[in-house]
C-alpha cells in the first residue's frame, strides 16, 4: 500500500499540517476506470433517489 501525504489547511489557527494516509492505488485505480453515472438537473429529491436506485439496479 502506498503512502500519501496530504495538507492539511486550518483557516481560523493559520496553521498548515500534513498528514499521512494511507491508499491503495489499486484500489484507487479501479474506482477511476469503472462506470460513471450522470445524474441529470432539475430533478426532485425523489426523482435523485430513484435515478440512483436504477443505476445500481443497471436500468
Amino acid at each position: 500500500m502506498s503512502m500519501m501525504h496530504f495538507v492539511i489547511n486550518d483557516t481560523q489557527k493559520k496553521t498548515t499540517e500534513s498528514a499521512p494516509v494511507k491508499i491503495s492505488i489499486s484500489r484507487m485505480q479501479k474506482a477511476l476506470a469503472a462506470e460513471r453515472f450522470r445524474m441529470p438537473e432539475g430533478l426532485s429529491r425523489e426523482e435523485k433517489r430513484q435515478h440512483i436506485l436504477n443505476a445500481a439496479k443497471g436500468k
